[in-house]
């Protein structure tokens, strides 16, 4: 269940088709990291075609932007708004949507 709802569920079932759009036009992590953590989690629940076309477009996003070299070594530059986090939760946001897999069971299995 996503929000106590199944994962059919209109209530469900619309906003995992917008964040499905959104990565078609290419919009995916990391501009605006704690958005994208979320709907990693929802991505990652409904499974399917939603998780994998999410999954894929998020990994080809965030692998490149990490940080190589330097005193950043590692890391993900901030979101373009500085009010909204700094480096270390960016950072943090970015490892867990790489990591989702590891760290929660789903919830329905097809």
């Amino acid at each position: 269940m996503v929000g106590g709802q199944g994962l059919d569920h209109p209530g469900v079932l619309g906003p995992c088709n917008y964040i499905r759009k959104l990565c078609s036009l290419g919009w995916v992590p990391p501009n605006h990291m704690y958005f994208g953590y979320y709907a990693t989690l929802v991505m990652f629940q409904k499974g399917g075609e939603h998780w994998k076309e999410w999954n894929e477009a998020m990994k080809a996003q965030l692998l490149p932007t990490q940080c190589k070299g330097g005193a950043n070594d590692g890391s993900w530059n901030p979101d373009d708004n500085p009010d909204i986090g700094s480096r270390v939760m960016t950072t943090a946001l970015c490892c867990m949507c790489l990591e989702v897999y590891y760290r929660y069971l789903p919830l329905y299995r097809d």
